[in-house]
């Protein structure tokens, strides 16, 4: 081994220091003389200095000093020197390599700069050119054409290179098997291959012009398979997604039975390549190391979170947020030590550990990539398996008895649930009857097709109170036993999260934020009403149920067999994301009025709507001294008018909260009268008291009226007169 040589020369104050060259950069507080004399190379060494920065890493080491008079050290030095005695941490971990080292290193770092440096440059003329369909190619017999003409024209076509067109024209070429899979290929750069991403115009471009192909050696199904991939690569949005659908029809990729099917044919194909995208969504794994490859193997299901300000590490294969602590995830994988590291330490400590800023509850599957998306498909695949024409009888003759457009009417409100989750028809299904008919059976079994995205509760505050953040990640909520008729304050809410697009959650102990809201609700009761329900009121859908079958054990029972037949639930799946709903959308923005409906509107009337109604049916106004002429027009005081309310009302249960003659009169007006002007009349003077006596119209018109204003039909009253009590 050679000898170090080594030089001594003198420095004074204000002299500079030798001119630091490429390298690393290291500062030391203590190099003495024992660190050196270890390093068997060199003879003989001694340092002044007790500060020394290390300057150059070409091999010649010069140590630099404090401007103080001073002996500087040159050193040539042939192998690695440690300093792992120094006092000073970092020092310990210097390792300084021989110059081939450094030229070998410097090499390979030179060659990871050119190659990162031309996939840029190619990447950004890529996105700029071929994916955009602006650039216009040089192909091998001179003539220039759009790439989408190069991509139709034939399964192989030379060109320019994009980057170096001065190269000749048939440099680079673009290849496909079935036109949206095609690559772009240059052997300049490596033979680097890159996928051609198309624009919606190019999309359309090609499909409109796919009758000038011969199909014999070219398969549709073929090109549609590559046309999704292709769109899962790109970063299409959902609109976008719905036009290259729609071109699809078209051009007769995708061939309905009906027009009718177009919007459903549409919406499945854009669900499917969203789905499709969310679960190959490239999170970055990249591992450096042979341990970390090992890490992130055993941590693929893992991911860290940085939720509201709070981290977790989550289980992405999971149906909701199961998050899992560092430490128990180190005693379960402790079995499993990597180089005696524990996984989780490798995986923790790793830059490319995949890792998500927020939660988003997205069905639609579009999802940014820094969002984790809460939504992991539907449990039950759509896949038709078994008959299920007994459940779907059961919805018809039981929960709509019999009624064909109220079935309709239901299972649409299901099928676009689950066919469009993202767009709320902003009403809910209310389902009155006795003990015993089926309800709670019916819509149990919906809520098993939406496993993961169904909430049960028979306490409203689950749906309406605070700390609500469960309901972000549900698409229907079952209200069992629920009733809605407490309070306007208690009212209000329910209509905001029936029909509102974007909801308030609150984390208990944490943050409230703003997010959307897919939720539909489907209230059971086996009162006479659920909720108050006014006579214009646009949000619930009430189908007549049947109790036909109310203590049938063998027809419930033949139903649970059904529902425990293997593939039923795949069926049903099936059933519903197939249904063409679209004619019946209408019924599930305006629900349709029938008995049910007028029944609430009845159960919801105020005492003095109640009175009245009575006094309509009955064609008298009870405990009240009244007159009624030839005409068949009653005559009545404003005094007799209020005592009779208050008397029937009393007597019956009902409360005034209150109520005097002169309140009276403002809500008879209010509630009652509206626009209808009463004629007014003076009696005689009896003992000594004149009263003011108002004109009411014939009993046929004040219940037209009534009907009118009131937005109610069919009034059960004795087509008469008014009836004097005597």
């Amino acid at each position: 081994m050679m000898e170090n040589t080594m030089t001594q020369t003198t420095t004074n104050n204000n002299t500079d220091t030798a001119p630091t060259i490429e390298g690393a950069k290291s500062t030391t507080k203590q190099l003495n003389k024992e660190n050196i004399m270890e390093n068997k190379t060199i003879t003989e060494a001694e340092l002044v200095s007790d500060e020394t920065n290390i300057t150059n890493f070409d091999g010649d080491i010069q140590m630099e000093t404090e401007e103080t008079d001073t002996v500087v050290q040159t050193m040539t030095m042939p192998q690695r020197v440690r300093y792992s005695k120094s006092s000073n941490i970092w020092m310990q971990r210097i390792s300084l390599p021989l110059e081939a080292e450094i030229k070998e290193i410097r090499e390979a770092r030179r060659c990871e700069l050119v190659t990162e440096f031309n996939e840029k440059i190619a990447s950004n003329i890529i996105d700029k050119h071929i994916i955009s369909s602006k650039m216009e190619l040089v192909v091998s017999d001179g003539t220039t054409k759009a790439i989408e003409v190069i991509i139709t024209a034939g399964k192989t076509t030379k060109t320019q290179d994009i980057i170096e067109p001065n190269t000749g024209n048939d440099v680079a070429v673009i290849k496909h098997r079935y036109l949206f899979d095609a690559t772009y290929s240059t052997p300049l750069r490596g033979k680097e291959v890159y996928t051609i991403v198309f624009t919606v115009p190019s999309i359309k471009y090609i499909l409109s012009n796919s009758a000038n192909h011969s199909w014999e050696n070219i398969s549709k199904i073929k090109v549609l398979e590559a046309l999704n991939e292709n769109i899962i690569l790109s970063n299409l949005d959902e609109e976008d997604i719905k036009i290259v659908a729609a071109s699809l029809i078209e051009n007769s990729f995708i061939e309905p039975e009906n027009m009718r099917e177009t919007p459903r044919l549409i919406g499945e194909f854009t669900y499917y390549i969203l789905k499709r995208r969310e679960d190959t969504r490239d999170v970055k794994k990249v591992s450096t190391t042979e341990a970390e490859a090992k890490a992130f193997e055993i941590m693929k299901d893992y991911a860290f979170l940085n939720n509201q300000g709070k981290p977790q590490i989550i289980n992405t294969t999971k149906l909701g947020l199961v998050a899992s602590s560092e430490s128990g995830l180190k005693a379960l994988f402790k079995n499993q030590l990597i180089a005696g590291i524990n996984p989780v330490d490798i995986w923790m400590h790793s830059p490319n550990r995949p890792l998500f800023v927020d939660t988003k509850f997205d069905p639609s599957c579009s999802t940014e990539d820094e969002a984790y998306n809460l939504f992991k498909g539907f449990a039950h695949p759509a896949q038709k398996l078994i008959d299920i024409a007994m459940f779907k009888n059961f919805v018809k003759d039981i929960i709509c008895s019999g009624d064909d457009k109220m079935y309709n009417i239901v299972w649409s409100f299901l099928a676009q649930m689950l066919q469009d989750p993202t767009r709320k028809m902003g009403t809910a299904l209310v389902l009155l009857s006795s003990k015993g008919t089926g309800k709670s059976t019916f819509v149990k079994v919906i809520g098993e097709l939406l496993k993961g995205y169904f909430y049960q509760s028979a306490d409203n505050k689950r749906l309406l109170g605070e700390f609500n953040n469960h309901l972000e990640s549900t698409l229907l909520f079952y209200a069992n036993e629920l009733t809605f008729t407490d309070n306007k304050r208690v009212i209000s809410k329910l209509k905001n999260v029936i029909t509102e697009k974007n909801f308030t959650y609150e984390i208990k102990g944490g943050a409230t934020y703003s997010a959307d809201n897919f939720i539909r609700v489907i209230i059971d009761s086996n009162d006479d009403m659920a909720v108050v329900q006014t006579a214009d009121e646009r949000r619930f859908i009430y189908p007549v149920i049947s109790e036909a079958m109310i203590a049938n054990t063998d027809y419930f029972n033949d139903l649970h067999r059904l529902f425990e037949m293997e593939g039923f639930y795949e069926s049903l799946m099936y059933e519903l994301m197939n249904f063409p709903y679209a004619p019946w959308e209408e019924y599930l923005k305006t629900p349709p009025k029938n008995e049910v409906t007028e029944a609430q509107v009845l159960e919801s009337f105020l005492s003095i709507d109640s009175w009245w109604l009575y006094c309509l049916e009955e064609a008298k106004l009870p405990e009240a001294d009244y007159t009624v002429d030839d005409t068949g027009v009653l005559s009545i005081s404003h005094d007799e008018m209020y005592q009779s309310f208050r008397k029937y009302t009393l007597r019956n249960g009902g409360k005034i909260n209150g109520m005097d003659a002169n309140s009276f009169k403002k809500d008879f007006k209010k509630h009652i009268l509206k626009d209808l002007d009463l004629e007014m009349v003076h009696r005689p003077t009896i003992n000594g008291e004149r009263k003011r006596l108002y004109l009411y119209s014939k009993l046929s018109e004040q219940v037209e009226h009534f009907q009118t204003i009131k937005k109610i039909n069919n009034i059960d009253y004795d087509d008469g007169e008014w009836l004097v009590v005597s």
